[in-house]
Parts: structure tokens; C-alpha cells; sequence
């Protein structure tokens, strides 16, 4: 099942799962940038339908279109290495 995207997720998982569930099927890049309109709703069908004409040039350019657009909904956590790699600097 190609899952969908509204702009509230975050956008790297919804394009790791579009992008299995396309390339699974037989798909390619042609197919995935295509494929894409079927499957935004709300805030990025939005955006996507206001892309002007001739304006992607590649699957790799439309995806990074799309993580710069909505990345900043997301929030970026910390993980035990981002913590783990935390120094503390001499004082003065």
C-alpha cells in the first residue's frame, strides 16, 4: 500500500515508505515523481500544485523540494549518541 502525505508527518519516513512501495511495484524515478500527486493531500497537495511547469527536473530534486518544505513541522529529538557525544568545555 503506497502510504499518503499531508505535511503533518514527517517527511523522511513518508518518502522512505513511498519510495519501497513505488520501486516494489516495478516503479522508477519517472514513476515516483509521477506517482507522488496521488498520494499528497492537504498542505502538500498544495504545494505540489503550485510547483510551476518545467520546473522539477528529477525525482532526487522533487524529493528534496519536499524535505526542505516540510521539515520544519518536525521536530528534531535527541538520541543517546547525540547526548553521548556531548563535551563539556574547560571554563576560562
Amino acid at each position: 500500500m503506497i502510504p499518503a502525505f499531508d505535511g503533518q508527518s514527517d517527511p523522511r519516513k513518508f518518502l522512505m515508505s513511498f519510495e519501497v512501495a513505488v520501486i516494489s511495484k516495478g516503479g522508477d524515478e519517472t514513476s515516483l515523481a509521477k506517482s507522488l500527486a496521488m498520494v499528497v493531500k492537504g498542505l502538500a497537495q498544495q504545494l505540489y500544485s503550485s510547483l510551476k511547469e518545467k520546473s522539477i527536473y528529477s525525482w532526487d530534486q522533487l524529493k528534496a523540494n519536499l524535505l526542505v518544505d516540510f521539515q520544519g513541522f518536525q521536530p528534531f529529538g535527541l538520541t543517546d549518541i547525540d547526548l553521548f557525544n556531548c563535551k563539556q568545555q574547560k571554563s576560562p
